[in-house]
């Protein structure tokens, strides 16, 4: 953003004058744009990665495989502080487990999909399979003291 251009959105910008009153527009234009990126990424593009061919396409902690989803079952279902899961995971620094949980807030509905997602494939694999035990009772013709091994 060069001097004199609005900020991104068409927002005017404002920042307190001298006086303490507010100041608009062009002479803050001025003010900021020296002294304030307003491009600058969110901080959470350092630490979280979402690429199609690492994790099922699902976003992760950089440099690594651990899902923001598990970071957030391990918070927030679980119970397990920040610290705690850093001492499970020292691949991880702190940074990285906060600003996982930071985009799961911030990707709530997208992250509860996948978690939903994950959970109907999962009963659905389980009711296709049947257990090694279920088969051989079955075929004792429902008398369970002839299971041999």
């Amino acid at each position: 953003m060069g001097l004199g251009e609005a900020a991104p959105g068409g927002r005017a910008l404002e920042a307190p004058g001298a006086d303490g009153a507010v100041v608009r527009g062009a002479e803050c234009r001025v003010f900021l744009a020296p002294c304030y990126n307003i491009r600058m990424q969110p901080i959470t593009a350092q630490h979280i990665e979402l690429r199609p061919q690492k994790c099922g396409g699902r976003s992760c902690i950089a440099g690594t495989r651990i899902r923001v989803q598990d970071i957030y079952v391990w918070h927030e279902l679980d119970g397990k502080s920040p610290i705690e899961i850093i001492g499970e995971f020292p691949e991880l620094s702190l940074a990285d487990v906060h600003a996982a949980i930071a985009y799961y807030f911030d990707n709530r509905e997208q992250i509860e999909g996948d978690i939903a997602q994950e959970d109907q494939a999962y009963e659905t694999l389980k009711a296709q399979s049947v257990s090694k035990v279920a088969q051989k009772r079955a075929t004792t013709d429902g008398d369970p003291d002839q299971i041999s091994s």
